[in-house]
């Protein structure tokens, strides 16, 4: 930084003492501002990253319930005197259970469980669908019931 000396023109017989080039920033001004934006930054990249997550969910979640509605609906278009009580929605039980590949790569992505149960008015068709994916926080799943009327 450049100084220079001058004479106070109120006063002739005092010199003044002045600075020179005072017109940029300097680097502690330039510090706290790159500081400032670095956190403003840093919170916008984490708002994308967790709204990157919640859309991932929220598909898996639209996925899920989709399976469930499909295979409600599949149960509820199968004859009624074929519809066998049994399976569970809590773990996979014989021939009430799949496990659909939805985007065709030849790995299951999804857990599809459902149970058929006898009650006086019918019988109850239970579908539960589970998604893979491995995130903190609940399981991404759907569950959908219906009741089939005796004929």
């Amino acid at each position: 930084e450049r100084q220079t000396m001058r004479r106070d023109h109120d006063q002739p017989n005092r010199l003044t003492h002045t600075a020179g080039d005072q017109s940029g920033s300097t680097l502690v001004e330039a510090m706290v501002a790159l500081f400032v934006i670095s956190m403003v930054l840093t919170g916008v990249a984490q708002m994308i990253g967790f709204t990157m997550l919640a859309h991932r969910v929220s598909e898996d979640v639209t996925a899920a319930t989709v399976l469930a509605e499909d295979m409600l609906e599949q149960l509820k278009n199968t004859d009624y005197d074929t519809l066998t009580a049994g399976g569970s929605i809590a773990a996979d039980a014989g021939g009430f259970f799949d496990s659909p590949d939805v985007d065709g790569n030849g790995t299951p992505d999804y857990n599809r469980r459902w149970q058929i149960q006898d009650v006086a008015s019918g019988k109850v068709v239970s579908v539960r669908v589970i998604s893979p994916l491995a995130t903190s926080g609940p399981a991404k799943e759907a569950t959908v019931f219906a009741l089939i009327a005796e004929p």
